[in-house]
This record gives C-alpha cells, structure tokens and sequence, in this order.
C-alpha cells in the first residue's frame, strides 16, 4: 500500500469533513460561503434607493406607533379607575358625610340640576337616593304633581329619607328598597334617572 504523506492525508480528512456537511464545494473552491439571499433581498437590491428609504421610514413609525398605542393604555392597580381610589362602600352610619358644607363648592348641586332642565310633573328615579340630598330639590322641582322615586339598598338610609322629607314639607317622594341587581323602578314610568355616586356601590 502507498504512503500517503501528511499533507495528503489532511486534504482528504478536510474533503470527507466537507462532504459529511455539505459544504464541499466551498472547500475546493477555496471561497468563504456567501449566504443565501432571499426574496426580500433581490427585492431591496432591484429598488431604486429613495423607494427603500421610504420602506424603512413606513416600517419605523409604524413600529412607533405601535409602541406608543401600548404605552397610552393605562393599567390601574386594584383599587383605582382611570387613576381615582374607588370610593369605599358607605354605610348609612356615614350619612353626615352626604350633607358636608363643602359638597356645595365641590359638586354645585343647583347648577347641576339646572342643566337638567327637569320639567315640572315628570317621573324622576334618584336611584342610590341615600337620605335624599338630591331627592328633596328634585321633589321640588318636579312640583305636587310629580314624582321623585327614591331607591337605596339600606333600610336606614330610607327611613332618614322619609324624616328628611317630612322636615322639608315634601310629599311627593316615594321611597324603595331596591337591591344589587333590581333597581324596582315601574317600567315604562320613568322621566329621567339620576346616579350620583352609587357605581361603586
């Protein structure tokens, strides 16, 4: 058998490593392997220049866009909606809180009302009445012959209602015990309802 020298014998270890992998004609060509092009880079290259700035700058301010899209959504912790603590569920027990001097300054009650423009005989529901801090001007406004239906959860809030309207010389409000899921407001009757704080409750 002949002797193969050493040089030989690495060239044909070389081949049969680059046959097992499949680069052999990269080895006997002795040229570094280019990589393979695809589709989007024939297309990029076939471009005039100014068409390929233009694609880069569409795909960057869409990626922009999408960014600030996520970033403009808000992510309130438990507790807080559109960056507000949730307001506690009061208990009648907290009533005095309803009737605070400053709750004038705060809310204008009378100008709100009067963007109501509430006509006088309407059927008007203050659903989550409380004790009738806004009950008590509704019936006003609505006169003798209308109707404010006053609805609350808690019995004791109802009865302090009732005291309420007697002590301001109103009878033209009619309280209900309503629950979580059934305002029990006549179907149909309704002129306007009003909610002032009662969502989280």
């Amino acid at each position: 058998m002949p002797r193969i020298s050493l040089a030989t014998r690495s060239s044909l270890v070389a081949l049969t490593l680059a046959a097992f992998l499949g680069i052999s004609d990269w080895l006997i060509a002795g040229q570094s392997a280019a990589p393979a092009r695809s589709k989007a880079d024939d297309q990029s290259t076939s471009q005039p220049k100014a068409q390929q700035d233009s694609t880069k700058t569409k795909s960057k301010a869409k990626g922009k866009a999408g960014r600030s899209s996520k970033a403009r959504t808000r992510r309130d912790p438990p507790g807080f909606y559109m960056g507000r603590e949730i307001a506690p569920v009061m208990s009648w027990e907290g009533v005095d809180w309803l009737f605070r001097q400053t709750r004038i300054e705060q809310e204008e009650p009378e100008a709100m009302l009067n963007a109501l423009k509430i006509p006088r005989g309407a059927t008007v529901a203050d659903v989550g009445a409380g004790a009738g801090y806004h009950s008590i001007p509704l019936a006003r406004r609505v006169g003798p012959k209308g109707t404010v239906l006053a609805t609350d959860l808690q019995p004791e809030m109802l009865r302090m209602l009732q005291a309420n309207a007697r002590t301001a010389g109103v009878t033209n409000i009619k309280p209900i015990r309503c629950t979580q899921t059934d305002p029990r407001l006549p179907e149909g009757m309704v002129d306007l309802v009003l909610m002032v704080d009662v969502y989280h409750e």
